[in-house]
């Protein structure tokens, strides 16, 4: 609405009457459309103030905040003294009085924040003048937040043992209510509860959380159901989906075991620790997406166990995973012999004091700069087996016994040279017998 100037002290007093009450018609109108910009007078002795601006805010959740600006201008030859705004609740002002000149327009913020869900309408009163005021009717709603529950996902099972595993879980979003704790929860019956074993994560999660439990104190040859949950502070329980896996049942044959998560080459079952030489370094490269793998150079690096491992006629498994693209390289060593598995020119091959074969090449199979799952097995029998993620790829009528100090990522040759494997390797395991194909493949599926 667009309204001229008048001077006031040329116009009689019954003239005046009639204009503001043509004025408060006008604003009147105005209050029932409150959602368009608007314009109020407010009459001062020299002229008019102009109030232009949205007087109303719409609807906004409990204590967010919705802001409008509102312009005051002077029109007439005085400065008018604003002594201040009355704001009702809910609102709020960045500016409360002033003197506001005919050539500087007064801009005001005006921020609506409510307390509670409730429609806010109510007179923003203006002081000026000689204790003069005038009203401004403010609206705005207040809207009860949105309550969403939290979401959680149970990942797979990896690592397992005879008597532990680890579990993955990620808190997908947090939703609105508060977060007491999180983790895991397992049994060897369906769908367990924090009543069962569980794991506890006190820290505050995020939306995309992923954590990791330890799950130990298990018995060997049993079927476990794990799922995530998540408790909140009201006491409610949210529960992830469910997933099932099997304990070992080699608790007397798995010999060693080192899943490097603690920067070290220690064995988790015995004491085939072993010892990191020549600056073998750690990183967080792991197979898993998580925890630790060591890695080796290529150039001195390897492990040495402390005391031999005897793995006889009977037969035996070493399985790990590696990430390469070295063509030559030790996997396992006898420290102070020739016998061993390693590579040459892009093959895999077994060789002792006497002899060696180079028959199955790699190149397309693990030398990819991929993770891999390598297994060597002897059987009772006297024949070697390799296998990559699970599938076995070559069988040889030759093998090895070994009563030796093994070594990890090094391996001397008949004719004396030393061959250092460049790679990162992680989760080593030794068995005093020949894995079954399944057993194998079952280890590469859970990325054990």
């Amino acid at each position: 609405m667009e309204v001229k100037s008048m001077k006031i002290n040329n116009i009689s007093m019954k003239k005046v009457r009639i204009i503001y009450c043509l004025l408060i018609l006008v604003f009147t109108s105005c209050k029932d459309k409150n959602s368009e910009p608007v314009e109020q007078l407010l009459f001062n002795t020299n002229g008019y103030i102009k109030i232009t601006g949205n007087l109303a805010l719409g609807e906004v959740y409990i204590g967010d905040t919705a802001n409008t600006e509102l312009e005051l201008t002077v029109t007439g030859d005085s400065s008018v003294n604003i002594n201040g705004f009355t704001l009702p609740e809910g609102f709020y002002s960045n500016w409360s009085s002033g003197i506001v000149s005919p050539s500087t327009p007064q801009k005001v913020l005006i921020s609506f924040i409510p307390n509670e869900a409730k429609i806010f309408d109510a007179e923003m009163t203006v002081n000026y003048g000689n204790n003069k005021k005038y009203g401004l009717v403010l609206k705005g709603t207040g809207l009860e937040v949105p309550q969403f529950q939290p979401t959680i996902s149970t990942g797979l099972v990896t690592n397992i043992t005879n008597y532990k595993a680890s579990t993955m879980g990620e808190v997908l979003s947090i939703g609105t209510y508060p977060i007491a704790s999180y983790g895991h929860c397992w049994a060897t019956t369906n769908e367990p509860t924090i009543a069962n074993a569980k794991s506890v994560f006190s820290s505050t999660p995020v939306n995309n959380t992923k954590f990791v439990s330890e799950i130990s104190g298990l018995s060997q040859s049993a079927n476990y159901k794990v799922r995530t949950y998540i408790l909140l502070q009201n006491g409610m329980v949210i529960y992830g989906n469910q997933v099932t896996f099997s304990t070992e049942t080699l608790s007397n044959n798995l010999l060693a075991f080192y899943r490097f998560d603690d920067g070290t080459a220690k064995d988790e079952l015995n004491n085939y620790n072993g010892t990191m030489k020549n600056g073998v370094s750690v990183n967080t490269d792991s197979h898993l997406g998580f925890g630790n793998a060591l890695n080796l150079d290529g150039i001195d690096d390897y492990i040495l166990v402390n005391q031999p491992i005897v793995l006889t006629s009977q037969g035996y498994t070493m399985n790990f995973w590696i990430k390469t693209t070295d063509r030559d390289g030790g996997f396992v060593g006898a420290e102070g012999s020739n016998y061993g598995f390693c590579m040459a020119n892009g093959k895999l091959g077994i060789t002792d004091s006497a002899q060696w074969q180079f028959n199955y090449t790699l190149d397309n199979t693990l030398l990819d700069g991929n993770w891999h799952m390598l297994t060597f097995t002897r059987t009772s029998g006297g024949y070697s087996r390799y296998y990559i993620d699970g599938v076995n790829m070559e069988t040889e009528n030759f093998s090895l016994i070994f009563n030796h100090q093994l070594t990890f990522g090094k391996f001397k040759s008949i004719s004396s040279p030393l061959f250092y494997l460049k790679a990162n390797i992680d989760n080593l395991r030794i068995y005093g017998e020949s894995l079954s194909g399944t057993s194998i493949s079952r280890l590469f599926q859970t990325k054990s």
